[in-house]
């Protein structure tokens, strides 16, 4: 049976269950004040020395008309009293039951929203671990193989047919390189297990901004920067890339000529500003996605396509929050948040 029968069949059940609980507490309690107060109002003419009056003409026989008309209206008053008295009391017990029930379902569909998603959660762990361990043991096998293509062209004796397929080797595999780092991070990242210290997001981006500054002039796209203090609970490693990450992209998808406008802001807000090409409405979201880019995949960019993943994987992990506005004039605007300190 899948998660998704399992949940209906539970849930189902619980509903129904509370539904019939419900009912059995309302009656109980309304039965209660059924033989209680009610009971009294109707039964005991104490509470009313009018109508104890009229009872004791009918008793002796000395009644006239106008004594069975005030009867008649002693009695409806009663009947009045009956009717707002079960009313009030049907709506006092049925609030008192809700509140039973609504606890009793609370605890009950927390263990069995536990017990149904607990396989789910231990699935999406071995993934995860499973894409950390391959990605870890398939590092060594890329060093090796860069280390020899490496010496084979530093060879003086190599041929440039040689030299020139060693360097296509290396870029391919400083491509695997990064995937695999980046594999590496987003399951770190998803797996939600960071140190959390006070990190000054201002300080983070101006130490990124440094590191990007000579790839952005090779490109001929400008780095503006405005930052503000933004004091946040986070891993300053896994925020660092989120920071590159941002400004990678910013750069890649750019133009010669063009601008990167960098801000921090309190409270922990990173919004990073590019021009660019213009970017589609419905691609604003899909752009998280692992392994979607915004150009084609031969573009020759060098990404694999995982760096906004990361950055939302990051944000979600740390509780926060990152969205994507395309400008009308070309590019983006992201806007990373995090809770503050």
């Amino acid at each position: 049976m899948t998660v998704r029968a399992r949940l209906t069949l539970w849930y189902g059940g619980m509903l129904i269950l509370s539904g019939l609980v419900l009912m059995v507490v309302t009656y109980v309690l309304f039965l209660g004040t059924l033989h209680g107060n009610i009971a009294k109002v109707v039964v005991d003419p104490k509470n009313d020395p009018g109508l104890s009056k009229t009872i004791d003409k009918l008793q002796s026989g000395a009644y006239s008309q106008r004594d069975s008309a005030l009867l008649k209206a002693q009695i409806a008053a009663k009947q009045r009293a009956v009717e707002n008295a079960a009313a009030q009391s049907l709506v006092t017990n049925s609030a008192i039951a809700l509140g039973l029930v609504s606890v009793f379902a609370m605890c009950g569909g927390w263990v069995l929203a536990g017990r149904a998603l607990r396989p789910l959660d231990r699935a999406l762990s071995n993934q995860r671990r499973f894409v950390a361990d391959a990605s870890h043991e398939l590092r060594t096998p890329l060093a090796v193989n860069r280390t020899l293509l490496e010496v084979a062209a530093a060879r003086p004796d190599a041929s440039d047919d040689v030299r020139v397929l060693a360097g296509k080797l290396l870029e391919a595999t400083a491509r695997h390189e990064k995937l695999l780092d980046g594999l590496l991070t987003l399951a770190r990242s998803d797996e939600g297990r960071t140190a959390r210290t006070p990190v000054d997001l201002a300080d983070v981006t101006a130490a990124a901004v440094e590191v990007s500054r000579r790839p952005a002039e090779k490109a001929g796209v400008e780095l503006r920067t405005t930052l503000k203090p933004a004091v946040c609970l986070g891993d300053p490693v896994l925020l660092e890339r989120v920071v590159l990450n941002l400004l990678q992209n910013a750069v890649t998808y750019n133009h010669s000529g063009g601008q990167v406008d960098i801000q921090t802001s309190h409270p922990a807000t990173l919004t990073v500003t590019n021009s660019g090409p213009v970017v589609g409405a419905e691609q604003t979201d899909e752009i998280f996605q692992p392994f979607h880019r915004l150009g084609p995949r031969t573009a020759g960019t060098g990404r694999v396509g995982l760096g906004l993943a990361i950055v939302r994987s990051v944000a979600v992990a740390h509780g926060g929050s990152v969205t994507a506005t395309a400008r009308p004039e070309g590019g983006l605007t992201v806007v990373f948040t995090l809770p503050k300190a």
